[in-house]
C-alpha cells in the first residue's frame, strides 16, 4: 500500500474514532456496544480492522475518563475542580442542584455504574491484563475511599 493510502485509512480510523467515543450519542453508543459484541465471546470476529477499532474506541474511552482509574490524589484533583464549577453554577443559578448535598453519592454511583461497566467492556476488547485488573482496583480504592472520606 502506498503512503497516501496508508494516511486516508489512518485519517478515516482516527475520525471514526473520535466520532464513536461520543457519549452523548446513543446511536453511536449502541452502535459501539455491537461492534464490541462482535469481536468479544464464543462467535467473534476476526476482522482485524474491526478488532483494531473496538479497542482504540475503548482506550479512548478510558482515557477520557482516566483520573477515576487512578489514585486518590489524581481523581480528587479533576473532581475538586468539577465539584467548584458546579458549586460556582448553582450558587450564580445556573444549576438547579448543590452538588454538595449528595457530592460522595454521586461520585460513587459514577464508580460504579460508569467506569467499572467501562472496564468490563475494556476487557472484552482483548486488551491484555493486568490492564483492566490495575483499573478495576484503583476504582475500587477510590470508592473505599469515598466511603471513608466523603461524607467529611
Amino acid at each position: 500500500a502506498t503512503y497516501d493510502s496508508n494516511y486516508r485509512k489512518f485519517q478515516s480510523t482516527v475520525s471514526k474514532i473520535v466520532l464513536n467515543t461520543d457519549l452523548s450519542d446513543h446511536e453511536r453508543s449502541t452502535a459501539r456496544n455491537d461492534r464490541l459484541d462482535q469481536v468479544s465471546g464464543e462467535n467473534a470476529s476476526s476482522d482485524h480492522d474491526l478488532r483494531t477499532l473496538v479497542l482504540l474506541e475503548h482506550i479512548m474511552l478510558v482515557a477520557d475518563l482516566g483520573a477515576p482509574m487512578q489514585s486518590w490524589n489524581n481523581f480528587m484533583k479533576g473532581g475538586n475542580a468539577l465539584f467548584f464549577e458546579l458549586k460556582a453554577a448553582f450558587e450564580s443559578g445556573q444549576e438547579g442542584n448543590d452538588p454538595e448535598t449528595r457530592w460522595s453519592d454521586i461520585q460513587i454511583e459514577f464508580l460504579e455504574n460508569h467506569c467499572l461497566t467501562l472496564i468490563e467492556k475494556f476487557a472484552r476488547t482483548g486488551i491484555p491484563q493486568p490492564i483492566p485488573s490495575m483499573l478495576t482496583k484503583a476504582v475500587h480504592n477510590n470508592i473505599n475511599q469515598w466511603l471513608i472520606k466523603g461524607k467529611k
